[in-house]
This record gives structure tokens, sequence and C-alpha cells, in this order.
């Protein structure tokens, strides 16, 4: 399995003249994960298929926060929540990363509008000033079909970014209370923020 990070991003964003950016229903509606439920019966296999890579990565993403926390939890900092607005967010920089085959924060693969970590925070909606951290990170290993394996792969993600001394400063900030997970083909993005953005 190889595993790759990249340098973690902080971003301070100071008195802008107004709230900016897009609600969450503004985010492009081509970017849909969830599948809506069915009678079995109607199921095709590529429906099946997604619906249990849909609840791998959901368990996943508890993990991250459960692993992410825990570090936390042990310098006596405050617990993330998670917040479903940096979630989806982060689950759009984890597809432009796969699809474009580079793993960055930034990058002009991206498509127009996403290509930076400034770019992407402004496309929320919140009021200044606000604190933003992003890690990413990359595996090479399909995503595992066992709940225990699920457990293992986020814990060695977070261990990972811990001994990174950038990734660390993002997850053991004080200033930060939310948190979003994206995870798409190997590529995951650990988005934060001071507060919820739409406050």
């Amino acid at each position: 399995m190889t595993i790759s990070l990249f340098v973690c991003l902080f971003w301070t964003l100071f008195p802008i003249s107004t709230a900016i950016g897009c609600s969450l229903d503004q985010i492009p509606n081509d970017f849909n994960i969830s599948v809506r439920d069915t009678p079995a019966t109607k199921y095709s296999d590529k429906v099946r298929a997604q619906n249990i890579e849909e609840n791998t990565r959901k368990d996943i993403e508890l993990y991250v926060l459960k692993w992410t926390n825990q570090e936390r939890q042990r310098r006596r900092l405050p617990i993330l929540k998670i917040n479903p607005t940096l979630g989806k967010l982060a689950q759009i920089h984890s597809r432009n990363q796969a699809t474009s085959g580079v793993m960055a924060h930034d990058s002009e693969n991206f498509p127009k509008g996403w290509r930076t970590f400034e770019e992407r925070m402004k496309k929320l909606k919140f009021v200044p000033p606000m604190v933003f951290g992003e890690n990413v990170f990359w595996s090479s290993a399909n995503l595992p079909s066992k709940a225990t394996e699920r457990n293992d792969y986020a814990r060695k993600m977070v261990h990972a970014w811990m001994t990174s001394e950038k990734h660390r400063k993002n997850i053991l900030h004080l200033n930060f209370s939310r948190m979003g997970i994206g995870i798409f083909d190997g590529y995951v993005t650990q988005l934060f923020a001071s507060r919820d953005p739409s406050e």
C-alpha cells in the first residue's frame, strides 16, 4: 500500500466586507454521493456497489473523527464536531484530486473556480474572521470492506498526519471546532474551521 501526505495548508481569513461565497445548496448539483433508498428488488448491481462504497466512506469519516478527537483529548483540547458543509466541500476537493491525478491543495489541473484553497473557502458562507485548515492524504489501497479494517485505515491515516509537524498543527489547533472529511478513490481531504460556516 502506498501512502502519501501533503503539507497542510493553514489559512486565516480576516475581515472581508461582507459574508462571501455560496450556501451548501449552491455547490454543484452534479456532485451527489448519496443514493436514495429504493426497494431491494429494484437495486442494480451498480447501485448496490455505490451503497456499499458510500457506507464505507461514512464509516471511515466517523473513524477519522474518532481518532482525530482522541489525539485532541489526550492534550485536553476541545473535541471537533462534524460539519456537513465542510464535508461536502472536502468531498469535492478529493474528487478533483482523483480526477486530475494530483494530490495538492492548489493546482491548475483542478476545475476553474476550485483551483486554490482560497477559492474553495470562498464557496462557503461565513462572517469573518474565520480560521480554516486542510490536510490531504492519498493511498493506493482500496477502501477496506470490513468495519475493523476501516477503523484501522482511519487510525493509520490520522497517525500519518500526526507524524508530520504541519498536519499535526491542524489536528491540534486550539481554534478549530468543526471538521469535514471527503473521500474519493483513495484521496482524503480533512477540512477544519473555527466554527460552522453557516453561523
